[in-house]
């Protein structure tokens, strides 16, 4: 695997949504130091690097809700930060990375099989995976969305 375009364009979209965030959560945006992209592992990683030392307490770009909001915007790309040799932001901008599936079947109920609860009479509620078609579930980052999927 080498570095594309395509993954420059990636990294550009990266900083764009630093900026973005950092803004929407009213905390200060770094001059960032240096950006780099690197390949490793059958993977390809942007970098932001910060600036050694930061005037402002990193918590705040540590957040999982700042690295959510950033990954949102890059359309689930995954962002974290490595914190082992000076501060910085990191996506994968290719690469293999954890996705949901797009059915996943109970094994308590019956295949392709969606329960949705139980009616009035506390009979178990259910619909096919075809007719159940898009769903929606609620909650604030960290309230256990994922989970209950």
């Amino acid at each position: 695997m080498s570095i594309t375009t395509q993954h420059v364009a990636q990294t550009h979209h990266f900083m764009a949504a630093i900026q973005s965030t950092c803004n929407a959560r009213h905390i200060p945006m770094p001059d960032i130091r240096d950006v780099c992209i690197t390949e490793r592992s059958d993977r390809v990683y942007s970098f932001a690097i910060f600036p050694q030392p930061f005037g402002y307490k990193l918590e705040a770009y540590k957040d999982r809700r700042f690295l959510d909001q950033i990954s949102s915007s890059l359309n689930g790309l995954p962002v974290t930060y490595s914190n082992s040799t000076g501060f910085r932001l990191v996506a994968i901008v290719e690469g293999e990375r954890d996705q949901m599936p797009t059915q996943v079947d109970c094994p308590e109920h019956r295949p392709g099989w969606v329960r949705l609860g139980v009616d009035e009479a506390n009979r178990e509620f259910d619909l096919t995976w075809e007719r159940f078609g898009h769903g929606l579930i609620v909650g604030m980052t960290g309230s256990g969305k994922s989970s209950l999927l």
